[in-house]
């Protein structure tokens, strides 16, 4: 996840795109736990650390808020940041599976389940940034499988497998109820790579493990 910084000393902004994606980090720390249906304006103002007088300076509502988080998760889903023009495609694997992870933790089910019944619009926006996504991944997939660096595998469904299990991986409850740990998710990108990459053994994994840390530990 993109670091967090303090809303409160950035609260006069909230134009540029590091102060919205440091609103939307703030914000689903606590949405993606109990979602925001519940939550007053006034709950917001505390969780931004600024009165109600800022708040309308900036907003007028809770769904401009929600708006806001809105566009700068599909943003980022959106961006190509994990498909780099000279990468290899083991290190593109790497990169999209960290990125799973990231977009997962914006994702709560909570969350998720209010703008679906809340805002049903802006739950398309961000349904529609994953369906591109997820095809660009299958197209790099496949593409990687015709050059011989990857298996042979039904691309849509190893994808569609690994967004499922990522999901799961990161809800606290899911790891109770199976009686396994946060180092699941570590073990778990190891496997996929074992069965993806022709290759495994060439690709060390020691800064995208570190980074699955991380997020993990922000969100766990």
């Amino acid at each position: 996840m993109i670091p967090m910084t303090n809303v409160s000393r950035d609260m006069g902004r909230y134009k540029t795109d590091a102060s919205k994606q440091e609103l939307t980090d703030t914000l689903m720390a606590y949405f993606r736990v109990d979602g925001f249906q519940k939550s007053r304006i006034t709950d917001i103002t505390k969780m931004m650390h600024i009165s109600k007088a800022t708040f309308y300076k900036h907003f007028d509502s809770k769904e401009s808020v929600l708006t806001l988080m809105v566009d700068q998760i599909s943003k980022y889903i959106g961006s190509e940041i994990e498909i780099p023009v000279n990468a290899s495609y083991p290190d593109r694997f790497q990169r999209i599976f960290l990125k799973s992870l990231t977009i997962a933790t914006y994702e709560f089910e909570p969350f998720m389940a209010d703008l679906s019944v809340t805002y049903p619009a802006l739950a398309e926006i961000i349904d529609n940034a994953n369906k591109m996504r997820r095809r660009k991944i299958v197209e790099v997939f496949e593409a990687a499988s015709n050059a011989g660096e990857f298996t042979q595998q039904n691309a849509e469904l190893f994808e569609l497998e690994i967004e499922f299990t990522i999901c799961r991986l990161i809800d606290s409850h899911f790891l109770m109820q199976n009686n396994l740990s946060a180092k699941s998710i570590e073990d778990y990108y190891l496997m996929k790579k074992q069965q993806l990459v022709v290759n495994p053994s060439h690709y060390p994994d020691d800064w995208i493990l570190t980074n699955i840390r991380n997020v993990i530990n922000s969100v766990l």
